[in-house]
């Protein structure tokens, strides 16, 4: 049996849960035409799926806002000093040879956690609107296994968590700092509460990579 290890790595981090889906008490009986029955709680194949893999949850209140963004090079110097003057970026941050200039930033820069003795922040400006959001807690799987983080399912639109795939060295260097990121989009001004649903994981072997499909006709 495969064994996987959540820790806690900041006081507020929620670890991961399997989601259980309650069967809907069905209060029908005395209605003479309305037999409302199939319904997703009791459809074994949704609640299948929606029992597979771990629901990852919001470890904090936070007031989300959608980003500006410019991304630039620092080829030279002096251009990037013009550029900063012609525009109101509220924050530059160096991703690889890239720097991006996003705005708002409040709203993330306040939500920063003491971590292996000094101060780390939970988001990171990460290219197209979107922010690393680093939820508190990291994962050991066994070598052989790969790690995929997958959209949960929304009825409204106020924020997209894009799928990922970590598996070899990249999971643990990813988790170095405030434990496992998520690629996080906010599309609308809002907030989401500590406790709220976010994505799910999901923790495969490696061996599905290299299943290959053929067509019939």
């Amino acid at each position: 049996m495969t064994t996987i290890t959540f820790r806690r790595l900041i006081q507020t981090a929620i670890l991961p849960e399997k989601e259980k889906l309650a069967k809907p008490e069905l209060l029908d009986r005395e209605a003479r035409w309305i037999k409302n029955r199939r319904v997703k709680g009791v459809c074994w194949p949704y609640r299948s799926a929606k029992e597979l893999g771990w629901t990852l949850y919001s470890p904090v209140d936070v007031a989300i806002h959608p980003l500006s963004e410019i991304q630039t090079t620092m080829d030279k110097p002096e251009e990037f000093a013009r550029l900063k003057q012609l525009t109101d970026m509220d924050e530059w941050v160096q991703k690889d040879d890239i720097l991006l200039g996003v705005k708002p930033s409040s709203w993330y820069k306040i939500h920063e956690y003491e971590y292996e003795g000094r101060y780390r922040s939970m988001f990171i400006p990460n290219g197209e609107g979107t922010l690393e959001w680093r939820l508190g807690w990291s994962v050991d799987i066994p070598d052989d296994h790969l790690l995929l983080i997958q959209p949960i399912e929304m009825k409204d639109a106020r924020f997209i968590v894009h799928p990922g795939l970590l598996m070899g060295t990249s999971v643990q260097s990813v988790q170095l700092h405030l434990g496992l990121p998520i690629a996080f989009e906010p599309l609308q001004p809002c907030k989401i509460i500590r406790g709220e649903p976010l994505a799910k994981l999901f923790v495969l072997p490696k061996s599905v990579l290299a299943i290959k499909s053929t067509t019939q006709s």
